[in-house]
């Protein structure tokens, strides 16, 4: 039934396959509330909440295999169909098979990755926690937002989609249920109206003038010959200087509302704070879900839709990506306390992002999604490193007590290669994909761009280089214990062992993921 069901979805349309895995997602999550309703029961099966933790964790497993052989089943199924495909031709002279549906494909492919991934992570500290049962569902809530907003195909369902992360988001947040996570989520339960508000106040800017939702009309106003013309618009509009401004102002309110989600500076105030507040296993998730399908529908909307509006939204992300730079590597060094100076770092990651966005070109937006990836790797070691500090200290995450990596050096070995390819060290895969972003800005003559990429690079070894410092070079405890595993949960060591791996396999082929990355471009793009 479930391979009739993808030969018929097939040929139905794109739109409608794009929506499909979203479904069985959201119908997994639907599997495991009954699961918990179960568990409410005092089922004798599952007496500790760790036991029922870990019976979920298998079961949620099974759905995440499930979903990930549907995957494969379609990318081979799309990539054989040539009623999908054309061809492209690459910058090399190579010709490229793509499938627009394929690429997405890919790109859901790495959200669900991640967040299988950032579970296994959290799971150990997750357990401990009294509302654990809860967690997963907020998880799964988020990524099924997140999978939505990569399908979305109209403004109204972008928002429900964005919606649904956030307060899933919140709720992650606030899941410890102490003044301090109790402070982080107001402070983000804010933030995020204040967006909404911004995306639905461009919305009404853009609906004032197409009389339309839906990314299709949209896409069919902008690229007619004759859309300055009054027969084509909702009301008639004698000149085209009317109009165009107020399509002007809802890109720039929809871009500032996307700008609050990606914590960009100005609109960075809430990154440290939330960061700080959240417990580490829900700031985690907060780095690694809402990052990708924002960014990658940033893309979308304006290289694909609002193509011709490409002036405007240059300046707008380099504007933008110097100040986070700016603010991100500045704030970064001032900071004692560990997570604070990760979000300022955070915040210094999402100006090189804007930096590519800025590019206008395939090049540079390729590039966005290589660091994009490579970057959420990153995270996921070094949070994780940080989840297990939480059962070393209580709330004193000070950059000084990194020191414990020194009795651990299974752990400090782990965070070497991560904080080497943060810095942009050579041969590091961090370095390839600095390469990259700085050779696509410099390819599009973005001068100034450079120049702040270069300083917020300098600026960013001196505090990543600390967190070295402090643990290998002043140690306090000589016992040193090369093969400690006491209190350390056997799969998230696994788990980032083979994390450590795939960057020391990366720093020697990046093929992969520049395969990944050009699929997920074109597929926006095109």
């Amino acid at each position: 039934f479930v391979f009739e069901l993808f030969n018929v979805n097939q040929k139905i349309s794109n739109i409608s396959f794009e929506i499909f895995l979203p479904l069985i997602f959201f119908g997994s999550l639907i599997l495991y509330l009954i699961c918990f309703i179960m568990f409410l029961n005092n089922n004798p099966l599952f007496v500790t909440v760790k036991a029922k933790a870990y019976h979920f964790f298998a079961i949620f497993i099974v759905f995440l295999m499930i979903l990930f052989t549907l995957q494969l089943i379609d990318l081979v199924n799309y990539w054989e169909s040539a009623s999908y495909s054309f061809k492209i031709e690459h910058s090399l002279g190579n010709s490229i098979l793509f499938s627009s549906v394929e690429g997405k494909l890919w790109l859901q492919l790495v959200i669900l990755i991640f967040g299988f991934l950032g579970l296994i992570i959290t799971n150990q500290a997750v357990v401990m926690v009294q509302s654990s049962l809860l967690f997963p569902i907020f998880v799964l809530s988020s990524l099924l937002g997140a999978l939505c907003v990569v399908a979305a195909g109209d403004w109204l369902f972008l928002y429900i989609s964005l919606e649904l992360m956030a307060i899933s988001f919140l709720f992650l947040i606030v899941i410890k249920k102490n003044i301090h996570s109790l402070e982080a989520a107001i402070k983000y339960f804010i933030v995020s109206a204040f967006s909404g508000f911004f995306l639905l106040f461009g919305l009404s800017y853009l609906y004032l003038i197409f009389g339309a939702l839906d990314f299709n009309t949209l896409e069919y106003f902008l690229c007619s010959s004759d859309f300055f013309s009054a027969q084509n618009l909702a009301f008639e509009l004698t000149e085209k200087n009317v109009f165009l401004p107020i399509v002007q102002k809802g890109l720039i309110f929809i871009l500032i509302s996307f700008s609050i989600k990606l914590g960009a500076a100005p609109f960075h105030m809430w990154v440290p704070d939330v960061y700080e507040g959240a417990p580490s296993y829900s700031t985690l998730f907060l780095i690694l879900i809402p990052k990708i399908p924002v960014i990658s529908f940033l893309i979308y909307l304006l290289y694909h839709i609002f193509f011709n509006f490409l002036e405007i939204f240059q300046i707008f992300f380099l504007v933008l990506g110097l100040c986070s730079l700016l603010v991100g590597s500045l704030g970064a060094l001032q900071q004692t306390k560990l997570k604070r100076m990760l979000a300022y770092s955070s915040i210094a990651d999402t100006g090189f992002l804007y930096l590519g966005l800025s590019t206008g070109t395939l090049y540079g937006l390729q590039s966005v999604f290589l660091y994009l990836i490579l970057y959420s790797l990153f995270s996921l070691i070094i949070w994780g490193i940080i989840i297990w500090f939480e059962s070393q200290l209580t709330r004193n995450y000070q950059i000084t007590r990194t020191d414990l990596l020194s009795t651990k050096y299974t752990m400090g070995i782990l965070l070497i290669p991560v904080v080497s390819s943060l810095i942009g060290l050579p041969p590091f895969v961090g370095f390839w994909s600095k390469w990259v972003l700085l050779l696509s800005a410099v390819k599009a003559q973005l001068i100034l761009g450079v120049l702040f990429f270069v300083i917020g690079s300098v600026l960013s070894s001196v505090y990543y280089l600390r967190i070295l410092k402090v643990s290998f070079f002043e140690v306090k405890n000589f016992n040193i214990k090369w093969f400690s595993f006491d209190k350390i949960d056997f799969l998230f060591l696994w788990v980032l062992s083979i994390l450590f791996v795939l960057i020391l396999f990366f720093s020697i082929d990046l093929r992969l993921i520049l395969f990944i990355s050009q699929k997920i471009t074109l597929s926006l793009i095109f």
